[in-house]
């Protein structure tokens, strides 16, 4: 362990000794060799068609990717953002990218939902395995609709900035921010259905257990049989420097597609002494049953975060808190995946296992980076490894 003795000295003398907490150094993961990009940033992966697959941005192309196992290497194809035919775009390609897969055994298909960094619209790609259809969801409508219309339309606002997708027996359904109004939208598109049914979930009322915060600039969904779950942020007061000073985490859940269906419950707000929660939220299932995360800051560190926080569906009058002490303040983007979690300390990637009793935090990455990483899961060959874009490079690691 080691710790350090700080002093202050001028022309009048020098200060009492503060001794700093005591730290035990840690070696990061090691690093897998990886060839996909050499400046990648946005990821996301996922098991299609009993292969694992990766979707990322290439930064400095402005494109969208996706590489496939084959057993002995990556195979890479563009999917858009380079131009070309049927409904491919042109525009720069940058920003959340989120995954569903829907079928069963080899007959899957894939559901990939990212931004257009130009028109910021969310855009739309469906995969067979073979081939791909393209839309744009949302974002190119003829007007921005006033929030408080209740028969949703396709929209112009922002819709670029947070997007989860959800499959239920339904159909496919994706949630994603109005940045132009700061409320939570939804569409789905049923079985067997071809036109997109918008919905307006949050952010517009206070009636009916809704909020009129500034919300979803993080979310997350998980589906359990036929009910979706969603887990996302509020925030209610930023002061003059643009930082949070108050801020809420919001879950609602619905069984089926009904825009009426979903009920709402806040999980953590300011009354209970932590004034500023949702710098980032996951959700995801384990043994113990479907547990939320989510960042959160202390009375006594506001604006800045130093807790992680947690609670399960079901079970959400009981959260569980751990401090990051000793390894920097808490980030985006968090990542979920049975019971571990990935997250940013500063400028570091960090994991907790929240499945022990006491939360243990190791480092992912030993050196910072000039921006926030990420790290999403994925196994290959039946090895377990964290994919990461650490100052836009991916690469593999392994505890």
């Amino acid at each position: 362990p080691y710790s350090f003795a700080i002093t202050a000295q001028n022309s009048l003398g020098t200060s009492v000794e503060v001794l700093t907490k005591s730290i035990i150094p840690q070696a990061g993961w090691k690093t897998a060799p990886v060839d996909l990009t050499p400046d990648g940033r946005d990821i996301a992966s996922t098991t299609f068609n009993g292969k694992p697959i990766i979707v990322f941005t290439d930064a400095p192309k402005g494109v969208l990717k996706i590489a496939t196992w084959n057993g002995l290497r990556w195979k890479k194809t563009t999917i858009d953002g380079a131009g070309g035919s049927a409904g491919r775009t042109k525009n720069k390609i940058a920003g959340h990218i989120s995954l569903c897969t829907s079928g069963t055994g080899t007959n899957q298909k894939l559901h990939i939902f990212y931004p257009d960094a130009i028109n910021r619209d969310l855009r739309y790609a469906l995969y067979d395995g073979k081939s791909f259809i393209f839309e744009v969801v949302d974002g190119n409508g003829p007007e921005i609709q006033n929030y408080e219309i209740a028969d949703r339309v396709r929209t112009a606002s922002d819709v670029s900035i947070s997007n989860a997708c959800a499959i239920t027996p339904s159909g496919v359904s994706v949630f994603y921010r109005d940045e132009s109004q700061g409320i939570l939208l939804g569409a789905n598109k049923r079985v067997n259905t071809t036109k997109w049914v918008y919905e307006l979930i949050d952010g517009d009322r206070k009636t009916d257990d809704r909020s009129t915060g500034d919300v979803a600039f993080h979310l997350a969904a998980y589906v359990k049989k036929s009910t979706t779950h969603i887990i996302y942020d509020s925030v209610l007061v930023i002061n003059q420097k643009r930082e949070i000073t108050s801020g809420e985490v919001r879950y609602a859940s619905r069984t089926g597609v009904s825009p009426n269906s979903w009920s709402y419950k806040t999980l953590d707000k300011a009354e209970n002494g932590v004034p500023v929660a949702g710098f980032d939220v996951a959700i995801g299932k384990e043994r113990a049953g479907i547990r939320m995360v989510w960042i959160a800051a202390s009375a006594s560190s506001t604006p800045v975060p130093n807790q992680i926080r947690s609670t399960f569906v079901g079970n959400t009058e009981k959260i569980s808190t751990a401090n990051t002490d000793g390894f920097g303040t808490p980030g985006a983007s968090i990542t979920l995946e049975n019971g571990e979690l990935i997250f940013n300390c500063e400028l570091r990637l960090c994991s907790m296992n929240l499945t022990k009793a006491n939360n243990p935090i190791r480092l992912v990455s030993s050196t910072q980076t000039k921006e926030p990483g990420r790290g999403v899961f994925v196994t290959v060959d039946k090895k377990r490894f964290l994919l990461v874009a650490i100052d836009r490079r991916i690469a593999f690691l392994i505890a």
